[in-house]
């Protein structure tokens, strides 16, 4: 099933830029 494959390569991606989002811009 390479349609999972792909679904976790962008969820991986993602979370990935979400977490560079995050600690460029602290919130906390």
């Amino acid at each position: 099933m390479p349609e999972m494959d792909m679904s976790k390569e962008i969820d991986r991606s993602a979370v990935n830029i979400w977490n560079l989002l995050r600690d460029a811009d602290p919130d906390d």
